[in-house]
């Protein structure tokens, strides 16, 4: 097991959390980063209160806001949520921070890392420059000097900070989290084909707004990875097309059952559909492959539901099969 895969997991499982959930999981991962570091991180539990400090590094004055609403939660759009919240809970945070008659914490304003919980792993553009000028305003109000102030997303979050950690005191922190049998199951590498198209079908039972067509022309699996910008999972790809006997042994045993057929079909419109929702988000090429694979593990449940390997293998023989991506005539 690999830093890069635990560290994919914990990504994974931010994304499927929200409000206080989130908060106190990012801050479980930022306390050992900076612990790491001889530093400490610290998150305040004000009585009755919205404090606007999700959390701060005692020793570097680094203070973090969170933004994870939960589903429905929001009654405007997601971007307008995002930079409101951001602009109010910057704004406060200053204004306790420098109050002259009862300052708190560490007295001053170092960097300020506003940590978005988004299914995307890139933030809405800034159009308006808010960030800047809410940079601006608090340095104006206060006649402080900030060395930073960032919106970013939990990916680029913990892909920037728990790469100081190893392989084992992150593994320890997902056994501390009660996550550790998901993390098996997830880096689990014994395909279980038969138990994926199942798990995959439970999650297929509304209705699919996409279903395959079948009116494309064959292309080699070298083409449709050129075709589709997915050069950084080529080898993985290649490795797993290699598995395409073991989905076709387990959907000829899926036959021998009433609805195995059915069952298979729902699974292959249903990652369909999914690419299509993502690539409405704005994913494309390698990432939305690794964001399909993750999206489909996790489903709408916050748990690991299947193995990664497995649904990798499935998901690359619906690829081969019924060119889920982009065809040649699609690209310009």
């Amino acid at each position: 097991m690999d830093i890069e895969t635990i560290i994919r997991f914990a990504i994974l499982v931010s994304k499927s959390r929200d409000g206080l959930a989130f908060q106190e999981f990012i801050g479980v991962l930022l306390e050992a980063v900076y612990k790491k570091r001889g530093c400490r991180f610290v998150m305040p539990q004000p009585a009755g209160g919205d404090c606007k400090n999700d959390g701060y590094c005692v020793e570097e004055s680094v203070y973090y806001g969170m933004f994870a609403p939960a589903t429905g939660e929001l009654q405007k759009s997601f971007t307008q949520a995002l930079y409101e919240k951001f602009e109010r809970d910057f704004s406060g945070l200053a204004d306790k921070v420098y109050d002259k008659n009862n300052p708190r914490w560490t007295h001053e304003i170092k960097r300020y890392v506003f940590v978005a919980n988004l299914k995307s792993r890139n933030l809405p553009p800034d159009s308006t420059n808010r960030v800047e000028k809410a940079w601006k305003s608090v340095e104006s109000r206060f006649n402080i000097s900030i060395e930073s102030v960032e919106i970013i997303s939990v990916s680029q979050l913990l892909e920037r900070e728990l790469t100081a950690l190893t392989c084992d005191e992150l593994s320890q922190i997902i056994k501390l989290q009660n996550l550790y049998s998901e993390l098996r199951l997830y880096v689990e590498t014994e395909p279980d084909l038969v138990g994926c198209i199942n798990a995959i079908a439970n999650l297929a039972l509304g209705p699919i707004s996409h279903a395959a067509g079948s009116d494309y022309s064959r292309k080699s699996l070298d083409e449709k990875i050129s075709i589709n910008d997915l050069h950084e999972v080529r080898e993985l790809i290649k490795e797993r097309q290699l598995h395409a006997g073991l989905v076709e042994a387990a959907i000829a045993e899926k036959q021998t059952s009433a609805s195995g057929a059915y069952d298979f079909e729902r699974v292959k419109d249903f990652i369909i559909q999914n690419y299509h929702e993502l690539y409405d988000q704005g994913y494309r090429g390698s990432q939305l492959f690794t964001e399909m694979i993750d999206s489909i593990i996790m489903g709408s449940s916050g748990r690991v539901l299947m193995p990664r390997r497995s649904v990798e293998i499935l998901v690359v023989y619906i690829f081969e099969l019924c060119d889920i991506f982009e065809k040649e005539g699609d690209v310009q």
